[in-house]
């Protein structure tokens, strides 16, 4: 699902298999990335 908000993008994905997809709770993407950032919300 996207919804806009100001001139971003929000995607939302579940991953009900992965315990952890990534290694810290939000990871940035500078520079030649299509997004610039993952955020994982199953860290506490």
């Amino acid at each position: 699902m996207t919804r806009p908000y100001r001139s971003l993008r929000f995607e939302h994905e579940r991953l009900p298999a992965v315990d952890r997809y990534q290694e810290a709770g939000t990871v940035n993407y500078p520079n030649d990335h299509a997004y610039t950032r993952i955020t994982e919300f199953k860290y506490p």
